[in-house]
């Protein structure tokens, strides 16, 4: 489109039409939706997007991923297609360094073909390995005797952190949740994960990290550690990622941006002077 008012395009990363309203690009049927934008906040910390609408293509053009065996399925959390890692062996070789230095944030859905909380005894299935500065981290699922069983977030070469995951077995393999990782320096305990929107408390199970650094999706960089099940809308970004945010995120940016107002017992707008004068006791309900 030329930029007039009116004009439309269709946007092949959601699949949606856009409408330029004279003053930004709007899509039709859901305004604030981010889902095919690589910068979903707007303020250039979106570095990548792979939606993987059978292949491993970066929606940003700069870190497009090579896939090895990745079966493309038609069971997708958006857009046509998902990266099923678990046949084969799949991984996809991430082109480039989308960052060499703390801090990060990953956010990415996931289905499981297994329980959550049993990916075997020993073993780790891997969400997405990365390189920063030389050390490798990486991020996934664990079950190591003695540890916390579930979501686990392993880097700076030292430490592993590890929060349990049992309510995500609710609807087996055709449940998508949605998992955010943020990580604020080197083998810094100043990280969080969010899965769907809520934040997951992270125990330090120390232990080194082995393995090597490298960028996949789906598995180690050795193409193993392979995720059994299906990933899909990763996205990295070059800085750490607030809770409202992780929220925004798991609902792909489709923020209200009006409160409930209506059949509720009580609403209360401290902004509102017909509400609160600014002093005084006495509060009113609007």
């Amino acid at each position: 489109g030329s930029g007039a008012a009116g004009d439309l395009y269709f946007n092949t990363g959601s699949s949606k039409l856009k409408v330029f309203d004279g003053t930004a690009w709007q899509e039709l049927g859901s305004a604030t939706s981010t889902v095919g934008n690589v910068d979903p906040f707007g303020d250039s910390s979106g570095v990548a997007l792979w939606q993987f609408d059978g292949n491993g293509d970066d929606v940003g053009g700069n870190h497009s991923g090579t896939p090895t065996n990745v079966v493309w399925s038609n069971t997708a959390k958006y857009g046509s297609n998902s990266g099923d890692f678990a046949t084969n062996s799949g991984t996809i070789a991430i082109s480039g360094t989308p960052k060499n230095s703390y801090p990060f944030s990953v956010s990415l859905w996931a289905q499981n073909n297994v329980d959550w909380d049993a990916v075997g005894t020993g073993a780790m299935n891997e969400l997405f390995n990365a390189n920063i500065n030389g050390q490798r981290v990486s991020m996934g699922f664990v079950n190591t005797s003695g540890w916390v069983d579930g979501v686990t977030l392993m880097y700076g070469g030292t430490s592993h952190y590890a929060g349990h995951s049992e309510f995500m077995n609710q609807g087996g393999s055709t449940r998508w949740h949605h998992i955010v990782w943020s990580v604020a320096g080197n083998n810094d305990t100043d990280h969080q994960v969010w899965i769907n929107g809520h934040p997951v408390f992270l125990k330090d199970e120390s232990g080194g990290h082995g393995g090597s650094a490298g960028w996949n999706i789906g598995s180690n960089s050795q193409g193993g550690e392979h995720w059994d099940g299906r990933i899909d809308q990763v996205r990295f970004f070059n800085r750490e990622i607030t809770d409202d945010e992780a929220l925004a995120l798991y609902r792909e940016g489709a923020e209200s941006t009006a409160p409930v107002t209506t059949h509720c017992k009580l609403h209360y707008d401290f902004s509102d002077t017909n509400c609160y004068s600014g002093s005084g006791t006495t509060v009113n309900n609007l």
